[in-house]
C-alpha cells in the first residue's frame, strides 16, 4: 500500500463534521467544544495520519519536505482552521472522508488502538445513522403466528 498526508480541509472539514452530527467525543459534545478542543482533535488527526506516512516511507522520518502529500504546508492547525465555515455537511461526503482518511492513517501498527481510530469510526457511525430512517433504527416486532392451510 502507498499512504500521503491528507490536506489541511480533509482535517478540518471531518473535525467541523463531528460538531454538525452531534457528535460527542471523550465527554464533549463537538458543536459545543472550544476552538482548543478542536486545534487538539484536528492536530491528533493529523498527527496520527503523518505517523502513517513516516512508518511507511522512513526516509520521511526526519523531514516532510518529501513526503507524499501537501506542498509548502507546515502542519499545525491553527485558530483559523477552528473558525472554518462550511455551507453544508452531506453525510456520503463526511463517510468519504473519513474512509479517505483511514486509509492514509492506517499504515502504522498502532492505528487500530489510536485515538484517532476511534473518533474516525465514531465519525462515520454518526452520518450512517443520519442516513437511515427514524424507523429503520427500531427492529421490528416478529409477525405474530399464522397457521396457513
Amino acid at each position: 500500500m502507498s499512504a500521503y498526508i491528507v490536506d489541511r480541509n480533509t482535517i478540518v472539514y471531518m473535525v467541523k463534521a463531528a460538531e454538525h452530527v452531534d457528535m460527542y467525543w471523550n465527554g464533549v459534545q463537538m458543536k459545543r467544544c472550544q476552538d482548543t478542543q478542536f486545534i487538539d482533535v484536528a492536530q491528533m488527526l493529523w498527527d496520527e495520519n503523518i505517523k502513517s506516512v513516516q512508518y511507511r516511507y522512513p526516509d520521511c522520518a526526519n523531514s516532510l519536505d518529501n513526503a507524499p502529500g501537501p506542498i509548502g504546508e507546515d502542519f499545525k492547525i491553527t485558530y483559523k482552521d477552528a473558525s472554518a465555515v462550511y455551507g453544508s455537511f452531506d453525510n456520503w461526503t463526511i463517510i468519504s472522508a473519513c474512509n479517505e482518511y483511514a486509509y492514509q492513517a492506517c499504515e502504522h501498527p498502532g492505528w487500530e488502538q489510536s485515538e484517532s481510530c476511534r473518533f474516525v469510526e465514531t465519525l462515520k457511525s454518526c452520518a450512517i445513522r443520519r442516513l437511515m430512517p427514524e424507523n429503520a433504527r427500531r427492529i421490528p416486532e416478529p409477525l405474530p403466528n399464522v397457521i396457513t392451510l
